[in-house]
């Protein structure tokens, strides 16, 4: 059976609160994913407020099932980002749709890596990560090679990786050193 995450999930580490996104965030999501600055190197989406509310409804559904969860990370009460973790199974994920308030402090990404990885590996128990990054977002690759992940193939658009539950809770434990968190 997989692990799922409560209804009601919440999370406050590193100074960020983390829970699932909501309908009222519609507006919040659909201004970070169409400025087109900030979703250069993400799938676009249409600037449609109504159709986010839709597509938060469908997402509530999976969500339910423990196969795609959508996060807002907050601090302080403002919403700085959101990301999401997606086809879930017993033991893999993908995790993508990283955007946040060009403003916002710069560890603030950076953590929520973290946190998004952690709830994955070590809440959901899952041992294997996929994932995608464009190869213009220099900034998110370099970040990547420290998270030690294991690049495997890249296309036009793409460098795909796999990454391993062992690796990032060797990994996570440096990195917080580093930015002096734990």
């Amino acid at each position: 059976m997989m692990e799922k995450l409560p209804s009601n999930f919440n999370l406050d580490k590193y100074n960020l609160q983390v829970r699932f996104v909501q309908e009222e965030d519609a507006e919040f999501i659909t201004k970070l994913r169409t400025d087109v600055r900030l979703s250069r190197f993400i799938h676009q989406i249409e600037d449609d407020v109504e159709g986010q509310k839709k597509w938060i409804r469908d997402y509530k559904e999976r969500e339910a099932l423990g196969i795609d969860y959508y996060f807002i990370y907050s601090q302080n009460g403002e919403r700085l980002g959101l990301n999401r973790l997606y086809d879930i199974t017993e033991n893999e994920f993908t995790g993508g749709s990283f955007v946040f308030k060009p403003k916002c402090p710069i560890e603030c990404p950076i953590l929520a890596t973290l946190i998004s990885f952690d709830i994955a590996f070590n809440m959901l128990d899952k041992k294997v990560a996929n994932g995608d990054i464009r190869l213009g977002n220099k900034k998110v690759l370099k970040f990547h090679k420290l998270l030690n992940v294991e690049f495997t193939t890249q296309d036009e658009l793409n460098q795909y990786y796999v990454y391993y539950r062992d690796t990032f809770n060797k990994q996570m434990s440096i990195i917080e050193r580093m930015l002096g968190v734990n």
